[in-house]
């Protein structure tokens, strides 16, 4: 689809990002640095494509 001069989607439950938490410390050193992603399915969603 088109939105002016933006290409966009309209999807449907799709994973998207939800949080992002560490798991480490700042006295731990720890490869990523503990890091956690979470993601959801999110019922709707407009994108840029």
């Amino acid at each position: 689809m088109q939105f002016g001069s933006y290409p966009f989607e309209i999807n449907t439950q799709i994973p998207i990002f939800s949080s992002v938490s560490f798991q480490s410390n700042l006295r731990t050193q720890e490869v990523g640095g503990g890091i956690s992603l979470k993601t959801k399915d999110q019922d709707f969603s407009i994108s840029k494509t």
